[in-house]
């Protein structure tokens, strides 16, 4: 019971002591500085504005059936090039009526004041124009129109334009495509064609036919331009030879051949032979009847070397042989030899082939 004095004493002195500690202890957070305030959100950044192109308005759609599709085509692209402007199918239907005129103008307004199901979108309405204007899909008047489409006076790149327009609504294959354009292609560029072998396809033989096209026109403007000179100059003139050729084997006087035309010739006679494509060759020891002579078309008078041997006709070599190209520049032969001046009749008008 002695020591409590003591005990109470020690507590009394080190009681604000623990005190503090237990106070201390108890508000840790009192030494401890606050938390930064979170930073303010950032405001949001306007839109930028996009710059869009301007263009034009397409032309005013009238109902006309071959006007439909490019119509369409024009404002598709405008709405393409334009998607802000035209945010929504409502403005792009909105935009096609105002641009129609016409006929079409009286459809789209009964559409669109009737809200029928084609002014829901762009395509729908669409679908609809060209169902009630269009000229629809290719049927046998479109096959039809593709098999007469012919060149004529115009160039083939004109040619070809309308021929790919007609062939986009056809269901054709491009192997009949082909056969096609070839068919109406006009007859000079066909003998144009027998040089070169057949494209494979229809872009190769469009690309074919036009460059030939081309050179055929620039040599036609040629001969406009100067005609003698064009004489002069697309005319074969065979270089001398080492031997001068013999000169030119008169005509025999054997008098059927001579005769042929004049009034001794029975009116029959003259139609047989006329009638027969019948030419005669008129040579020194003898003449020859052939039932056909092609013209080849060539500025100069170019026979067949075959034909020379076989007519027993004097072969004079040349020295440099001559090339013989074609309209395309492409080596078709050589002309290594050259005759004594042949006559030859045709139809009873005679002919020197020098």
């Amino acid at each position: 019971m002695q020591d409590f004095p003591a005990f109470t004493c020690l507590s009394s002195q080190y009681r604000p002591c623990l005190c503090t500690t237990c106070l201390f202890c108890l508000t840790p957070e009192a030494t401890v500085s606050a938390p930064a305030p979170p930073p303010p959100a950032p405001v949001p950044a306007l839109p930028r504005m996009i710059s869009e192109p301007r263009l034009g308005a397409p032309e005013r759609y009238n109902g006309d059936p071959k006007l439909c599709r490019p119509f369409l085509t024009s404002c598709s692209l405008l709405f393409s090039l334009q998607p802000h402007t035209f945010a929504t199918e409502g403005a792009k239907v909105a935009y096609v009526i105002s641009n129609l005129t016409g006929r079409a103008l009286l459809w789209g307004t009964a559409e669109w004041e009737r809200q029928t199901p084609a002014c829901a979108s762009f395509q729908a309405f669409s679908e609809e124009l060209r169902k009630v204007f269009g000229l629809g899909a290719a049927g046998p008047e479109g096959t039809s129109e593709l098999l007469s489409i012919r060149q004529g006076n115009q160039s083939v790149a004109d040619y070809s334009i309308d021929f790919r327009t007609k062939a986009r609504l056809s269901d054709w294959n491009l192997a009949a495509l082909r056969d096609a354009f070839l068919h109406g292609l006009a007859e000079y560029i066909k003998d144009e064609l027998v040089s070169y072998p057949l494209p494979a396809t229809l872009d190769e033989l469009i690309e074919l036919s036009t460059r030939l096209d081309l050179r055929v026109r620039a040599r036609r403007r040629e001969r406009r331009q100067n005609p003698a000179l064009y004489t002069a100059a697309h005319r074969l003139n065979f270089p001398s030879a080492s031997a001068p050729p013999s000169p030119a084997t008169p005509v025999p006087a054997d008098p059927e051949p001579m005769q042929l035309g004049r009034t001794r010739l029975t009116p029959e006679e003259r139609q047989r032979r006329q009638t027969g494509n019948l030419s005669k060759l008129l040579l020194a020891d003898d003449s020859h009847t052939l039932a056909t002579f092609i013209d080849s078309g060539s500025d100069g008078n170019i026979m067949d070397e075959g034909l020379a041997m076989q007519l027993g006709l004097e072969r004079i070599p040349l020295n440099p042989p001559i090339p013989a190209r074609a309209l395309g520049g492409h080596l078709l032969g050589t002309v290594a030899h050259q005759t004594a001046p042949v006559h030859m009749l045709i139809s009873a008008k005679l002919t020197i082939l020098a």
